[in-house]
């Protein structure tokens, strides 16, 4: 049985790898971390991608640009970050985000509602903007 392809765009090589391992272990086959805009394109024309986490804060600027690429090739995707609020353009896209710090159980929800939504044959993946942070 093949493992769905998750791709990860960070910026941050630990957050990267520790979130590529999180995957692995919930059974998914990690691509990348990739940690810029021409990596992650790199993986978006060549690979079968079942899902992506996308920081929405790169080194090179807001990840905007991938995440309308992603919406007009259906493929599903979250938002992560560390930032408090994230701006209204984003909202308005209506994907989860992930909070950081990343909490293991939090991050294998996303990627079964993310890739299930696929497996359900839908187009794109939009639970409406859900905040994944750990709530108190």
């Amino acid at each position: 049985m093949l493992k769905k392809q998750i791709l990860i765009v960070e910026d941050n090589v630990i957050v990267g790898y520790d979130l590529a391992d999180m995957a692995r272990d919930f059974g998914y086959s990690p691509l990348g971390p990739a940690f810029n805009f021409e990596e992650a394109k790199a993986f978006i024309l060549t690979e079968n991608i079942a899902g992506v986490i996308l920081d929405y804060d790169l080194e090179e600027g807001t990840s905007m640009s991938i995440a309308e690429e992603l919406s007009e090739d259906d493929i599903p995707f979250v938002f992560m970050s560390a930032l408090p609020t994230l701006p209204e353009d984003v909202q308005d896209m209506g994907v989860e985000i992930l909070r950081k710090p990343l909490v293991p159980n939090i991050v294998a929800s996303v990627l079964e509602r993310m890739t299930s939504e696929r497996r359900e044959g839908r187009s794109s993946y939009s639970s409406g903007s859900q905040d994944t942070s750990m709530q108190a």
